[in-house]
């Protein structure tokens, strides 16, 4: 497969953490379900809200910043091999998707069960329904996709051989908070 999903997460800020800008060898796919804050990319800071969806490329430096008043609620999803070509010179996307919220909403809440749940064959369900997200992805905002070297990737067998503490939400929306 052209790339894998590594994770899913949800968070909500309930000023119980804070997010430091970080980086990660894979791509991040970043939905605000509710709430409101601010994303920092690179040295850029711009405003998120709900129905946000912001696309991180690997490597870029990164993190949110939640308003205390209206507290971010977000699924985020790790994606190996992937990335987004983009022609504004920039290594993210930053769309505001209310035309487009419903097919999001269904993939990444679909996609965060089935990982939580971990009932039989779900990888496979949560891998059809990533390659299918990010078709429509590469659709809605006119970016394509590219599959990055296997050099910059793990090997295959390197998140499955440890699937059960990988794949649960509990403890990968951890790694999303981890400085880099």
């Amino acid at each position: 497969m052209p790339y894998r999903l590594l994770y899913s997460s949800y968070s909500k800020y309930e000023q119980d953490w804070e997010s430091y800008p970080h980086t990660h060898y894979f791509s991040e796919l970043f939905y605000v379900l509710n709430g409101c804050g601010s994303f920092i990319v690179e040295e850029e800071s711009f405003p998120i809200r709900k129905q946000n969806l912001i696309i991180i490329n690997p490597s870029i430096r990164h993190t949110e910043v939640s308003d205390k008043n209206s507290p971010l609620e977000y699924i985020v999803l790790g994606v190996e091999g992937l990335n987004f070509l983009i022609y504004n010179d920039k290594e993210y996307l930053n769309i505001q998707c209310e035309d487009f919220s419903e097919n999001l909403d269904f993939y990444f809440h679909t996609i965060l069960r089935e990982m939580d749940e971990q009932k039989e064959s779900y990888e496979t369900i949560c891998q059809n329904l990533l390659e299918a997200l990010i078709i429509q992805l590469s659709r809605h905002t006119g970016s394509p996709v590219e599959m990055l070297p296997s050099s910059k990737r793990l090997p295959a067998n390197a998140v499955t051989q440890s699937a059960s503490s990988i794949l649960t939400s509990e403890k990968t929306s951890l790694l999303t908070h981890l400085r880099s």
